[in-house]
């Protein structure tokens, strides 16, 4: 029997979303790549520079390490993607396209995150200043990708905003704590 009453809005369906890179796990590799990218490399660099390092070796030391954060972020992501996959069953089919290909989405987007937090340290003189200026982008472009990532999947918006916000500072955090103990 079909009912005559409309449904109640507290059972309305939901919109399906449309993913960034095609996939639920590519567009969640995209957002981890950013999330991670920036984050980290703020948290190396802020840490670093309570080390009074010259320009060259905080540079250079910064693109080793988030070339390495990067490698390890898409092979944390390749073995959860394959692993799943074998739970799955699908373990036997497109262990390509369903393992790799987010790994490598992660990598991508962690490198070239990275890269544009170095820019400004790069350009500024003295060098904590693009430091700052860094942290401040991270903040923001973390706060842009935790609103799209509620928006797209139709959750908090505002939320996801947030906790983005707080796991990059304290991150950052994390990062400039350990510099500033090494230095005392």
């Amino acid at each position: 029997m079909v009912s005559s009453t409309p449904p109640s809005p507290h059972h309305r369906r939901r919109r399906k979303p449309h993913f960034l890179f095609g996939s639920f796990p590519g567009f969640l590799s995209f957002l981890e790549g950013i999330e991670s990218g920036f984050a980290t490399t703020t948290g190396i660099l802020l840490g670093l520079w309570f080390q009074n390092p010259t320009r060259k070796l905080l540079l250079i030391t910064a693109v080793v390490s988030l070339l390495i954060n990067a490698v390890n972020s898409a092979s944390i992501k390749f073995l959860s993607e394959h692993t799943f996959d074998e739970l799955d069953g699908r373990e036997k089919h497109r262990v390509i396209l369903n393992s790799l290909s987010p790994a490598l989405v992660q990598f991508m987007t962690h490198v070239i995150m990275a890269a544009i937090v170095l820019v400004p340290v790069f350009v500024m003189y003295p060098f904590i200043y693009g430091i700052f200026m860094s942290i401040g982008l991270t903040i923001i472009v973390l706060c842009i990708a935790g609103w799209y990532r509620g928006h797209t999947l139709h959750g908090h918006s505002l939320r996801d905003a947030l906790e983005s916000v707080m796991l990059a500072l304290l991150i950052i955090t994390a990062g400039g704590g350990a510099g500033w103990l090494l230095s005392l």
